[in-house]
């Protein structure tokens, strides 16, 4: 998309029409993602019969860039319309495909969690299988997916960068941290939304973690079996 004005700006109009271009320019990458959108559910509105973007707008009478902005949280979109659309996708059990939105919004909707080879054992533990479950709901309450990498040994790096790279993930889990984990300060440098499940010790920069309170969890269980009468408790 090029912009062309044959007239040059002169004196104190030149920041003005700068700033006009800037924003004229961005409707245009706006309007290029919604084209793109439009698209994509095409496509699977044909291939699966479900309703796309421009079959929804045209029982709101509305055109598809309104919609899809609105659906997608663009701030230009006033209150009642997008109140109006939502309700609208919501009747006619809409949704937006996701490949389309990711194009929309820039977006993965996906929540990446990378697991080494060497630690699948995990995957059958009742805990991690317990936070994974409470996790996809949560995911799923907020309109986004779970992505699961299985990783060989020394290639977790390689992962976290690769799933940035090609914009896979909008953020990821670290699971079981280490002493003074490397993982924490490679994260930091890319850039990238995350939060480690549990707590890595020697790390000196603030960082992002949920946690099992084990001193309360014990405490309950302690007081729990001292009021069932046992006095002679092991761990």
């Amino acid at each position: 998309m090029f912009l062309h004005n044959a007239s040059r700006p002169s004196g104190v109009n030149k920041k003005r029409v700068k700033t006009a271009r800037k924003a004229q320019t961005f409707r245009f990458f706006l309007d290029d993602r919604v084209i793109a959108q439009r698209s994509i559910e095409a496509h699977y509105s044909k291939r699966f019969g479900t309703m796309n973007l421009r079959e929804l707008s045209e029982k709101l009478r509305l055109s598809q860039t309104t919609v899809s902005r609105a659906l997608n949280g663009y701030p230009e979109v006033n209150a009642k319309t997008r109140a109006r659309v939502e309700e609208a996708a919501h009747l006619h059990n809409y949704a937006p495909n996701s490949r389309a939105q990711g194009l929309a919004t820039g977006r993965s909707m996906m929540i990446g969690h990378v697991i080494p080879v060497s630690n699948r054992h995990e995957m059958v533990n009742p805990i991690f299988g317990d936070f994974m479950a409470g996790a996809s709901q949560i995911y799923t309450t907020a309109g986004y997916d779970m992505m699961i990498s299985l990783v060989e040994d020394g290639e977790e790096e390689h992962a976290y960068r690769a799933l940035v790279a090609k914009g896979r993930v909008d953020g990821i889990i670290v699971h079981a941290p280490r002493t003074e984990d490397a993982r924490i300060a490679m994260l930091n440098q890319i850039g990238i939304p995350y939060v480690v499940h549990g707590r890595s010790t020697g790390i000196k920069v603030p960082y992002s973690w949920v946690d099992t309170n084990n001193r309360r969890a014990f405490l309950r269980a302690t007081n729990f079996l001292l009021d069932l009468g046992h006095r002679r408790i092991a761990l």
